[in-house]
Protein backbone atom coordinates (compact mmCIF):
# COMPACT_ATOMS: atom_id res chain seq x y z
CA UNK A 1 0.00 0.00 0.00
CA UNK A 2 1.63 3.42 -1.31
CA UNK A 3 -0.32 5.39 1.68
CA UNK A 4 -0.49 4.55 4.85
CA UNK A 5 -0.51 7.76 7.32
CA UNK A 6 -1.90 11.24 7.50
CA UNK A 7 1.48 12.39 7.46
CA UNK A 8 2.39 11.40 3.69
CA UNK A 9 3.19 14.30 1.49
CA UNK A 10 0.75 13.34 -0.85
CA UNK A 11 -2.37 13.94 1.65
CA UNK A 12 -0.79 16.95 3.17
CA UNK A 13 -1.02 18.66 -1.02
CA UNK A 14 -4.66 17.19 -0.89
CA UNK A 15 -5.59 19.41 2.01
CA UNK A 16 -3.79 22.29 0.79
CA UNK A 17 -5.66 21.77 -2.57
CA UNK A 18 -9.07 21.45 -0.81
CA UNK A 19 -8.51 24.67 1.19
CA UNK A 20 -7.34 26.29 -2.39
CA UNK A 21 -3.92 26.61 -2.04
CA UNK A 22 -3.36 25.52 -5.63
CA UNK A 23 -5.89 27.94 -8.11
CA UNK A 24 -5.44 25.54 -11.01
CA UNK A 25 -6.42 21.81 -9.82
CA UNK A 26 -9.35 20.84 -7.78
CA UNK A 27 -9.57 17.65 -5.22
CA UNK A 28 -12.59 15.35 -6.43
CA UNK A 29 -14.35 12.66 -4.27
CA UNK A 30 -16.62 10.32 -4.81
CA UNK A 31 -17.26 7.37 -7.84
CA UNK A 32 -20.01 9.70 -9.83
CA UNK A 33 -18.06 13.15 -9.40
CA UNK A 34 -15.06 10.96 -10.50
CA UNK A 35 -16.70 9.79 -13.32
CA UNK A 36 -17.93 13.30 -14.39
CA UNK A 37 -14.92 14.15 -14.51
CA UNK A 38 -13.41 11.75 -16.76
CA UNK A 39 -16.11 11.97 -18.97
CA UNK A 40 -15.89 15.81 -19.25
CA UNK A 41 -12.23 15.35 -20.14
CA UNK A 42 -10.36 16.53 -16.96
CA UNK A 43 -6.87 16.26 -17.29
CA UNK A 44 -6.41 13.68 -13.97
CA UNK A 45 -3.03 14.32 -12.34
CA UNK A 46 -3.64 11.92 -9.50
CA UNK A 47 -5.89 9.45 -8.04
CA UNK A 48 -6.11 7.90 -4.50
CA UNK A 49 -8.02 5.00 -4.25
CA UNK A 50 -8.69 2.34 -1.32
CA UNK A 51 -9.75 -1.50 -1.26
CA UNK A 52 -13.07 -0.50 -0.86
CA UNK A 53 -13.36 0.76 -4.44
CA UNK A 54 -12.23 -2.20 -5.98
CA UNK A 55 -14.98 -4.28 -3.64
CA UNK A 56 -17.72 -3.61 -6.85
CA UNK A 57 -17.65 -4.05 -10.35
CA UNK A 58 -18.29 -0.46 -11.24
CA UNK A 59 -15.06 0.33 -8.89
CA UNK A 60 -12.89 -2.06 -10.69
CA UNK A 61 -13.92 0.18 -13.93
CA UNK A 62 -13.19 3.26 -12.46
CA UNK A 63 -9.93 2.15 -11.58
CA UNK A 64 -9.38 0.71 -15.40
CA UNK A 65 -10.71 4.32 -16.75
CA UNK A 66 -8.17 6.38 -14.73
CA UNK A 67 -5.34 4.67 -15.29
CA UNK A 68 -6.45 4.60 -19.23
CA UNK A 69 -6.47 8.68 -18.69
CA UNK A 70 -2.80 8.78 -17.73
CA UNK A 71 -3.55 9.43 -14.01
CA UNK A 72 -0.69 8.76 -11.09
CA UNK A 73 -2.74 5.77 -9.03
CA UNK A 74 -1.56 5.83 -5.48
CA UNK A 75 -3.02 3.39 -3.20
CA UNK A 76 -4.44 4.82 0.08
CA UNK A 77 -5.96 2.76 3.59
CA UNK A 78 -9.30 3.68 4.10
CA UNK A 79 -9.31 5.86 7.18
CA UNK A 80 -6.90 7.97 5.65
CA UNK A 81 -8.51 8.65 2.69
CA UNK A 82 -11.51 9.36 4.64
CA UNK A 83 -9.72 11.86 6.91
CA UNK A 84 -8.40 13.59 4.25
CA UNK A 85 -11.74 13.89 2.68
CA UNK A 86 -14.54 16.49 3.15
CA UNK A 87 -17.36 14.01 3.21
CA UNK A 88 -18.50 11.99 5.86
CA UNK A 89 -18.86 8.49 3.91
CA UNK A 90 -15.91 8.01 1.49
CA UNK A 91 -16.44 6.00 -1.33
CA UNK A 92 -12.39 5.15 -1.79
CA UNK A 93 -11.48 7.44 -4.84
CA UNK A 94 -10.17 10.92 -4.73
CA UNK A 95 -8.45 12.71 -7.89
CA UNK A 96 -6.75 15.65 -8.09
CA UNK A 97 -7.73 17.28 -11.79
CA UNK A 98 -6.78 20.32 -14.02
CA UNK A 99 -9.80 22.96 -13.73
CA UNK A 100 -11.32 24.25 -16.97
CA UNK A 101 -10.30 27.51 -17.49
CA UNK A 102 -12.27 29.95 -20.24
CA UNK A 103 -12.30 33.16 -21.48
CA UNK A 104 -15.41 35.45 -21.32
CA UNK A 105 -15.74 34.27 -25.26
CA UNK A 106 -16.10 30.94 -24.62
CA UNK A 107 -19.30 31.82 -22.60
CA UNK A 108 -20.93 33.78 -25.44
CA UNK A 109 -20.94 30.57 -28.22
CA UNK A 110 -23.41 29.88 -30.53
CA UNK A 111 -26.80 31.25 -31.70
CA UNK A 112 -28.72 32.14 -28.45
CA UNK A 113 -26.10 33.08 -25.46
CA UNK A 114 -27.49 32.79 -22.57
CA UNK A 115 -25.45 33.26 -19.61
CA UNK A 116 -26.34 32.62 -15.53
CA UNK A 117 -24.42 35.31 -13.17
CA UNK A 118 -24.56 34.69 -9.42
CA UNK A 119 -23.98 37.91 -7.55
CA UNK A 120 -22.81 37.74 -3.88
CA UNK A 121 -24.20 34.40 -3.73
CA UNK A 122 -22.21 33.13 -1.04
CA UNK A 123 -23.62 29.34 -0.13
CA UNK A 124 -21.35 27.09 -2.42
CA UNK A 125 -24.43 24.80 -2.49
CA UNK A 126 -27.06 27.25 -3.91
CA UNK A 127 -24.03 28.35 -6.42
CA UNK A 128 -23.97 24.69 -7.71
CA UNK A 129 -27.62 23.99 -8.05
CA UNK A 130 -27.43 26.79 -9.78
CA UNK A 131 -24.54 26.27 -12.54
CA UNK A 132 -26.71 22.79 -12.62
CA UNK A 133 -29.81 24.40 -13.44
CA UNK A 134 -28.04 26.77 -16.08
CA UNK A 135 -26.43 23.76 -17.44
CA UNK A 136 -29.70 21.96 -17.88
CA UNK A 137 -31.61 24.40 -19.21
CA UNK A 138 -29.14 25.01 -21.77
CA UNK A 139 -27.21 27.58 -20.87
CA UNK A 140 -23.85 28.79 -22.47
CA UNK A 141 -22.01 29.98 -19.64
CA UNK A 142 -21.97 31.24 -15.60
CA UNK A 143 -20.10 33.74 -14.40
CA UNK A 144 -19.20 34.31 -10.25
CA UNK A 145 -19.06 37.60 -9.22
CA UNK A 146 -16.62 38.42 -6.32
CA UNK A 147 -17.99 37.79 -3.31
CA UNK A 148 -19.81 34.71 -4.51
CA UNK A 149 -18.95 31.47 -3.43
CA UNK A 150 -16.07 29.56 -5.88
CA UNK A 151 -18.52 27.07 -7.94
CA UNK A 152 -15.09 24.68 -7.80
CA UNK A 153 -15.32 24.05 -4.34
CA UNK A 154 -16.79 20.38 -2.22
CA UNK A 155 -20.00 21.61 -1.15
CA UNK A 156 -20.65 23.52 -4.92
CA UNK A 157 -19.25 20.30 -7.04
CA UNK A 158 -21.36 18.26 -4.91
CA UNK A 159 -24.46 20.74 -5.76
CA UNK A 160 -23.78 21.13 -9.64
CA UNK A 161 -23.79 17.22 -9.89
CA UNK A 162 -20.48 17.55 -12.07
CA UNK A 163 -21.87 20.66 -14.16
CA UNK A 164 -19.33 22.54 -13.63
CA UNK A 165 -16.96 20.14 -15.47
CA UNK A 166 -18.64 20.94 -18.65
CA UNK A 167 -20.30 24.44 -18.56
CA UNK A 168 -18.21 27.07 -19.51
CA UNK A 169 -17.74 29.29 -15.99
CA UNK A 170 -15.92 32.11 -15.26
CA UNK A 171 -15.44 33.14 -11.33
CA UNK A 172 -14.27 36.30 -9.11
CA UNK A 173 -14.86 38.30 -12.16
CA UNK A 174 -15.21 42.26 -10.60
CA UNK A 175 -18.71 44.00 -11.25
CA UNK A 176 -17.46 46.65 -13.65
CA UNK A 177 -15.30 44.14 -15.80
CA UNK A 178 -18.33 41.90 -16.34
CA UNK A 179 -20.71 45.03 -17.17
CA UNK A 180 -17.38 45.95 -19.39
CA UNK A 181 -17.46 42.54 -21.46
CA UNK A 182 -21.63 42.32 -21.29
CA UNK A 183 -21.38 45.50 -23.10
CA UNK A 184 -18.47 44.50 -25.05
CA UNK A 185 -20.96 41.55 -26.50
CA UNK A 186 -24.17 43.25 -26.09
CA UNK A 187 -25.54 41.02 -23.62
CA UNK A 188 -29.39 42.09 -22.61
CA UNK A 189 -28.92 42.03 -18.67
CA UNK A 190 -31.72 41.04 -16.94
CA UNK A 191 -32.04 41.47 -13.02
CA UNK A 192 -33.85 39.49 -10.88
CA UNK A 193 -35.36 40.66 -7.90
CA UNK A 194 -37.80 39.67 -5.40
CA UNK A 195 -40.58 42.67 -5.44
CA UNK A 196 -41.51 45.00 -7.74
CA UNK A 197 -40.01 43.89 -11.41
CA UNK A 198 -41.67 43.04 -13.97
CA UNK A 199 -44.01 39.97 -13.68
CA UNK A 200 -41.69 37.18 -15.23
CA UNK A 201 -44.47 35.69 -17.58
CA UNK A 202 -45.06 38.93 -19.07
CA UNK A 203 -41.54 40.35 -19.63
CA UNK A 204 -40.20 40.61 -22.97
CA UNK A 205 -36.67 39.63 -22.58
CA UNK A 206 -35.69 40.40 -26.27
CA UNK A 207 -33.73 38.19 -28.54
CA UNK A 208 -30.57 36.43 -27.47
CA UNK A 209 -27.89 37.10 -26.57
CA UNK A 210 -29.04 37.68 -22.77
CA UNK A 211 -27.66 37.21 -19.28
CA UNK A 212 -29.65 36.77 -16.31
CA UNK A 213 -28.46 38.16 -12.73
CA UNK A 214 -29.14 36.59 -9.47
CA UNK A 215 -28.10 38.02 -6.06
CA UNK A 216 -28.42 36.35 -3.37
CA UNK A 217 -31.82 35.90 -1.08
CA UNK A 218 -32.57 38.70 1.17
CA UNK A 219 -30.39 41.56 0.02
CA UNK A 220 -30.23 40.44 -3.42
CA UNK A 221 -28.55 42.28 -6.09
CA UNK A 222 -26.11 45.44 -4.93
CA UNK A 223 -28.50 48.55 -6.46
CA UNK A 224 -25.05 49.83 -8.37
CA UNK A 225 -25.52 46.91 -10.42
CA UNK A 226 -29.35 46.38 -10.56
CA UNK A 227 -29.19 50.32 -12.08
CA UNK A 228 -27.14 49.01 -15.22
CA UNK A 229 -29.23 46.55 -16.30
CA UNK A 230 -31.95 46.70 -19.17
CA UNK A 231 -35.19 44.92 -17.73
CA UNK A 232 -35.55 43.88 -13.79
CA UNK A 233 -37.67 40.60 -13.26
CA UNK A 234 -40.00 39.29 -10.35
CA UNK A 235 -41.02 35.84 -10.00
CA UNK A 236 -45.11 36.45 -9.46
CA UNK A 237 -46.12 34.20 -5.68
CA UNK A 238 -48.89 33.79 -3.51
CA UNK A 239 -48.72 36.72 -0.99
CA UNK A 240 -47.94 34.61 2.28
CA UNK A 241 -44.69 33.81 0.70
CA UNK A 242 -41.73 36.64 0.79
CA UNK A 243 -39.15 34.85 -1.33
CA UNK A 244 -37.68 31.81 -3.37
CA UNK A 245 -34.35 30.25 -2.40
CA UNK A 246 -31.90 31.73 -5.15
CA UNK A 247 -31.28 28.16 -6.82
CA UNK A 248 -35.02 27.73 -7.30
CA UNK A 249 -35.75 31.21 -8.62
CA UNK A 250 -32.85 30.88 -11.08
CA UNK A 251 -34.28 27.31 -12.14
CA UNK A 252 -37.69 29.21 -12.80
CA UNK A 253 -35.93 31.94 -14.84
CA UNK A 254 -33.75 29.91 -16.48
CA UNK A 255 -36.35 27.16 -17.84
CA UNK A 256 -38.86 30.52 -18.70
CA UNK A 257 -35.87 31.48 -21.14
CA UNK A 258 -35.50 27.90 -22.66
CA UNK A 259 -39.36 27.70 -23.07
CA UNK A 260 -39.45 30.88 -24.92
CA UNK A 261 -36.36 29.91 -27.38
CA UNK A 262 -37.93 26.17 -27.95
CA UNK A 263 -41.17 28.34 -28.82
CA UNK A 264 -39.39 30.53 -31.51
CA UNK A 265 -39.12 33.71 -28.39
CA UNK A 266 -42.94 33.51 -27.27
Amino acid sequence: MDIQSTKNPLIKRIRAIRDGDEKDLVAVEGVRLVEEAIDAGLDVELALVSPKLTQKERGKELMHRLAKAGATIKECDHDVLARASGVTTPQGVLIVAAKKRFAFEDLVRGPFPCIAVAVAVRDPGNVGAIVRSAEAAGASGFVAIEGSADPWKEKALRGSAGSIFRLPSISELSQDEFLRLARKHRLRLVATQMHGGTPLWEADFGPAPIAFLFGAEGPGLPPQLADRCDLRVSIPMATSVESLNVSVAASLVLFEQRRRMAGGGR
